[in-house]
């Protein structure tokens, strides 16, 4: 046979529901925590933000000039390029790599195009 729970065996009763006293004891305890927590979460968080706001507030160093790189001119640099690109040339050439000439070749022209488009001279680097 079943036996029968009462409505104040489940807490419950006329007043609305009723706790046992160690439940209700665990519960403001949990409750504590829980506040203490949140505290100390919005005391960490505000005091990010304070230094954010003062690092952002003090003047940061800007790059020293003789620091930044600057890329050297274009057409020195086409310059060599193009004189690499006529040794490889000579060297396919010796070694009868047609599409290697042909490759080169093409890379040659193309730089040439870039040095006449720039209006520089074809001539080779003076070392």
């Amino acid at each position: 046979m079943r036996e029968r729970l009462r409505l104040e065996d489940l807490g419950l009763g006329p007043q609305g529901i009723v706790l046992p006293p160690e439940l209700l004891e665990r519960l403001a305890a949990e409750y504590e925590n829980a506040r203490r927590d949140a505290e100390e979460d919005r005391r960490l968080y505000e005091e990010k933000q304070r230094r954010r706001r003062e690092a952002a507030a003090r003047p940061r160093p800007s790059a020293r000039r003789d620091t930044r790189w600057t890329p050297r001119p274009p057409a020195p640099r086409l310059r060599e390029r193009l004189c690499t690109e006529r040794q490889l040339i000579t060297d396919a050439t010796d070694c009868g790599w047609e599409r290697e000439i042909e490759r080169h070749q093409h890379i040659a022209d193309r730089i040439t195009s870039l040095l006449d488009d720039l209006g520089e001279s074809h001539d080779e680097p003076a070392d």
